[in-house]
């Protein structure tokens, strides 16, 4: 009960938990926003609220976008290829893969491999 009293509409966003709260959860796997808000003891409309305030994006949008960095990472030690880089930061598809990093980067995770090599 305490947990959906804290989900009142007040202007005054609660303060969120430090971004330490969220690595373990964000690491395994991509949970729904209410597993998320629940594991670190919130609602969801509070945690949308103040992670849009405070990171002034989405939280599935934060994690996207930290999710292609450790891919551009990946490509740039070279040691991987491109469907294992896919599969190592939790895309099962490597056309959604290819897609997210394209949209990200500007260039399909293959072209920019490339690039680096030359």
């Amino acid at each position: 009960m305490g947990f959906l009293k804290s989900c009142g509409n007040s202007d005054e966003t609660p303060p969120l938990p430090s971004f330490q709260a969220f690595c373990p959860v964000l690491r395994t796997y991509p949970p729904s926003l209410l597993e998320l808000a629940q594991q670190v003891g919130m609602c969801d409309y509070n945690l949308r609220r103040g992670f849009k305030e405070i990171f002034n994006t989405t939280v599935f949008g934060y994690l996207r976008d930290r999710r292609m960095e450790k891919a551009q990472q990946l490509l740039l030690d070279g040691q991987l290829k491109v469907a294992t880089v896919a599969r190592t930061v939790g895309y099962d598809s490597p056309t959604s893969f290819n897609a997210a990093f394209k949209h990200k980067f500007g260039a399909s995770p293959k072209a920019y491999q490339m690039s680096i090599r030359k």
